[in-house]
């Protein structure tokens, strides 16, 4: 596993996650229309299906957590790329302040992002 991939995986869980929101908020909309104009009489089930869809994305969203944790738990801070790493994705720090925690220069910045996207776990 790369940074890169971890990164796509973390797009990934908040994709799902942000559809998700977007699922409960269309299944709580559920005013009727009423326009007047006789409808097709289609017994669908709106509300059924968005919790069916909902219950899937939780599963899925659930799965790459799980993944994630797991990789992000293979990482020791005893090899400096994996503590540079578990700075800049656990505790959010920008790539200038992991290098001036590590290295006490903040020019180096750009190298140890270099080192931290190369580094293969």
């Amino acid at each position: 596993m790369t940074l890169s991939e971890l990164k796509s995986l973390q797009k990934r869980i908040d994709r799902l996650r942000s559809k998700r929101a977007w699922l409960r908020s269309n299944a709580q909309n559920t005013t009727p229309s009423l326009s007047g104009m006789p409808s097709g009489g289609g017994d669908s089930d709106k509300l059924g299906t968005t919790v069916a869809q909902i219950a899937d994305v939780d599963a899925e969203i659930s799965a790459l957590t799980t993944e994630y944790n797991a990789h992000l738990k293979r990482l020791s801070s005893d090899v400096f790329e994996e503590s540079c790493i578990l700075l800049h994705i656990v505790r959010g720090m920008t790539w200038r302040r992991v290098a001036f925690e590590v290295t006490g220069r903040a020019d180096t910045a750009n190298s140890i992002r270099m080192k931290c996207y190369r580094y293969y776990w």
